[in-house]
């Protein structure tokens, strides 16, 4: 997968990349535990907006993170980070397309990055 240059994409780009190429993104929740809770995209990892910065700076740039929020705003701080992307319309956009997603009745350590966690640099 090439890194990106644009700083959105579509939910249907999202998910082509998602489904054929795992390895090389990694999907950022940024909405609230209780919408993560609710529904997902499955293998998405919830973070608190205010850690994703520090979280992505950490981690290996050869990765493209592709936030997912419940809508196209997010700060312009995460838009200027190489190899990070925000998705076009959010997760409506995403379940418009009819997408997988999953629900969960907690945030288990497996899919949510926690500050402490980021501040270790090991997220998983």
């Amino acid at each position: 997968m090439d890194i990106i240059m644009d700083s959105k994409m579509s939910a249907k780009a999202v998910f082509n990349v998602w489904s054929s190429e795992p390895d090389t993104l990694k999907i950022l929740d940024v909405r609230s535990p209780e919408d993560f809770r609710a529904a997902h995209v499955p293998t998405s990892e919830h973070i608190e907006l205010v850690d994703v910065v520090n979280f992505i700076l950490k981690q290996d740039n050869k990765i493209l993170y592709v936030i997912m929020a419940k809508s196209d705003f997010v700060s312009e701080e995460l838009t200027a980070i190489p190899n990070v992307a925000i998705i076009e319309g959010g997760f409506s956009a995403w379940t418009a397309c009819q997408y997988p997603t999953t629900s969960k009745n907690d945030l288990s350590e497996r899919n949510y990055i926690s500050t402490l966690k980021t501040n270790k640099g090991d997220p998983q």
